[in-house]
């Protein structure tokens, strides 16, 4: 009895494992690739406003991918309108440009952030009158990021600017920015 016993226990082991196997290899197979998913994609940037002698407006929309749920590279575009009033003459600039950026999460709340930057504008127009040219930033720093649910967030970053051409833009070589991401 022993004996069948242990053929009936060995069978049904068997049939068991091979209805498994059968019904593993009968699923249908994901058709995407949840790395290539739209919910990966964050949306983000900043605004800024100042009015008086030194008037600006400066818009910078951000895009970026989540490659991991703590590494996000995207790009970003820049415009910024300067207006200034020194010694009664009107001076006023329109920059514009893009970066290139990777931001890395420690944690929900701290990231490092790194930025390739290029701004094209009439930098010096006493030298070079009516000519526009490039000035490019390497931005190094992190941040810190309030998250308000699981996909709106608010930020604020300090970045070093370690490149320093002539013409930067960031004299002082700490740059400042505050934003919101949408995932981001």
């Amino acid at each position: 009895m022993n004996v069948l016993f242990s053929r009936f226990v060995t069978l049904l082991v068997g049939l068991t494992f091979f209805v498994s196997v059968s019904a593993q290899e009968t699923e249908p197979r994901p058709t995407s690739d949840p790395l290539l998913s739209t919910d990966r994609i964050v949306y983000g940037g900043s605004m800024g406003l100042r009015f008086g002698t030194f008037s600006l407006f400066e818009v910078s929309p951000l895009i970026g991918y989540k490659l991991t749920d703590r590494l996000v590279p995207g790009v970003g575009f820049r415009y910024l309108y300067f207006r200034e009033n020194y010694a009664g003459n009107v001076f006023k600039y329109n920059i514009v440009g893009g970066c290139v950026f990777a931001r890395f999460y420690f944690i929900d709340a701290l990231f490092a952030h790194a930025e390739y930057e290029v701004l094209n504008a009439e930098w010096d127009p006493f030298v070079y009158p009516n000519q526009r040219f490039n000035v490019s930033s390497v931005l190094v720093g992190g941040g810190y990021r309030q998250l308000f649910n699981d996909k709106l967030s608010s930020y604020i970053m300090i970045l070093y600017d370690t490149t320093q051409e002539r013409y930067s833009p960031y004299p002082d070589h700490l740059v400042f920015r505050a934003g919101i991401g949408i995932g981001l």
